[in-house]
């Protein structure tokens, strides 16, 4: 799939899309050359939206990122503790509703080979 492909599945923005390209978390060498997004790229972008979207920074999801990629998995699984214990701080339902969301999301990250 292509850039635009991938931005309507996501609801990410191509722009956004691109970025993460350029950072290099999504995408393979000139992905958006050889229309080469494939599932894996649309679970990254979706949890790099809503990591975003819920405050933490692109630096941190970077780490996550890395750490996958490295079979890291403390650092995965610490990263999932975070995400569960913001959600029970936090006094905002949808504010909690995102993060479980996200941690969702991080878990089916985790979990693809």
């Amino acid at each position: 799939m292509d850039i635009v492909q991938l931005s309507k599945v996501t609801g990410v923005s191509s722009r956004a899309i691109h970025h993460y390209c350029q950072l290099g978390l999504v995408g393979h060498t000139d992905a958006e050359e050889n229309d080469a997004f494939d599932e894996a790229d649309i679970h990254s972008v979706k949890l790099l939206n809503m990591a975003t979207n819920s405050g933490f920074k692109i630096r941190d999801v970077i780490k996550v990122v890395d750490a996958k990629h490295n079979g890291q998995t403390d650092t995965l699984y610490l990263a999932l503790n975070e995400l569960a214990q913001r959600a029970e701080l936090s006094t905002d339902e949808q504010d909690t509703r995102a993060l479980m969301s996200l941690k969702s999301e991080l878990s089916a990250f985790i979990s693809e080979a």
